[in-house]
């Protein structure tokens, strides 16, 4: 009677064990899938944002200079900022309403503190566009948040 009764007992762990490691393994597969499309996100935003920079930058040039919007000097290397960062929102990255054209220091000043940001001609104009994409985005359906 011992015997059946491990015997069953047995075979009720490797089942058990069995149903675990199924588990385990959706797990991965949805893990792994979760990544891929977070990754393929990704590189759908990037790639949109490369062409409307590209566009943009074609759009503002002045026969290969740029006009820094924070000092006003005309430069050959211009970076584009974010005014609402990637992180907080990747759903304005690719938009141009959020690029700002600076030289690099005006773009080191815009990255530091508010005293320094505070010190670029277009500071004020730039808080009035956040204002206005924040308000925006909090206005969208949550799933395309």
């Amino acid at each position: 009677m011992d015997y059946i009764h491990n015997e069953k007992k047995e075979e009720r762990i490797k089942a058990l064990q069995a149903l675990q490691r199924a588990k385990e393994l959706e797990a991965e597969k949805i893990k792994k899938g979760y990544e891929y499309a977070k990754y393929g996100k990704i590189m759908r935003l990037q790639k949109k944002y490369t062409t409307v920079r590209k566009e943009y930058l074609k759009n503002k040039s002045l026969n290969g200079y740029y006009k820094c919007q924070g000092c006003g000097k005309l430069v050959k290397n211009i970076d584009v900022h974010h005014i609402i960062k990637r992180s907080h929102s990747s759903y304005f990255y690719s938009d141009p309403r959020n690029f700002v054209l600076l030289c690099r220091s005006c773009h080191v000043k815009c990255e530091g503190t508010t005293e320094e940001q505070k010190q670029l001609n277009n500071y004020y104009e730039m808080l009035e566009v956040k204002e206005t994409l924040t308000e925006e985005y909090n206005n969208l359906p949550y799933y395309l948040k």
